[in-house]
């Protein structure tokens, strides 16, 4: 029986690369960093080795690395023939956790959710299904929930809108926004056409959830002061979040 993260690595190979391009909405560019490894065609072994990167861990589907002062995060396959058809080295994830990467539309990590819609679109919600399919330059978007313990050992919970853009060259884009702040936590990106599961689009959290990389983005939460965090929670309650 497969976990979250098997059927994950499935959708990022085989299955979502059968699904025809435009059988959902798309902007003119999901790409991130300049273009970076635009056509998924190079061995990342050596770029990682040679920029700072250290070996985090390992599954059955691929390689994951995380650059040293925590702002970005790979993984590449490992394993070609386990259904994933994509040679070793070659990109599955980014995620880009701290400010200072931009997607190729300029929205970095700390940006506000009005700057995401500017930059992409109109963002479309889990009713909006049908009009999602068929309206270019519009997102995604989906509400979640994580639970966590802060340093002083209370338990806290973080709410947050999931929205996801894609483009008609095989790339998408995911951004992890703060239901409270309105900001960006955290930007996840993906190379393969978009999957038949968009109505539960949330790669960018099973991610996180899988490798453990929630401690990375939500840092400020975790050693937030409690009085901090109750004067939050009281002004989010009257914003009815």
């Amino acid at each position: 029986m497969f976990g979250a993260k098997s059927i994950s690595k499935l959708f990022l190979g085989s299955m979502l690369l059968i699904m025809p391009a435009g059988s959902f909405a798309y902007v003119d560019d999901a790409g991130i960093m300049d273009h970076f490894n635009y056509a998924n065609d190079q061995c990342l072994y050596d770029y990682l080795n040679h920029n700072d990167y250290k070996f985090y861990n390992k599954d059955r589907w691929s390689d994951a690395y995380l650059k040293k002062d925590h702002s970005l995060f790979m993984t590449i396959s490992n394993n070609p023939f386990a259904g994933i058809r994509r040679q070793p080295g070659l990109l599955y994830t980014i995620l880009i956790m701290k400010p200072g990467y931009q997607t190729d539309k300029g929205i970095e990590v700390g940006m506000s959710l009005e700057q995401v819609i500017a930059a992409y679109g109109e963002l479309l919600y889990s009713g909006d299904i049908d009009k999602y399919r068929n309206t270019p330059n519009t997102g995604y978007a989906l509400e979640g929930t994580y639970t966590f313990k802060t340093k002083y050992g209370d338990q806290e919970r973080f709410k947050y809108y999931m929205i996801s853009y894609f483009d008609l060259d095989s790339h998408w884009v995911e951004f992890l926004v703060d239901k409270s702040s309105k900001k960006v936590k955290a930007i996840g990106y993906f190379y393969g056409d978009p999957r038949s599961g968009i109505s539960n689009n949330r790669d960018l959290v099973y991610e996180l959830n899988d490798w453990g990389l929630w401690p990375i983005v939500l840092a400020d939460r975790i050693n937030e002061h409690p009085l901090k965090s109750s004067w939050r929670a009281i002004a989010d309650a009257w914003k009815g979040i």
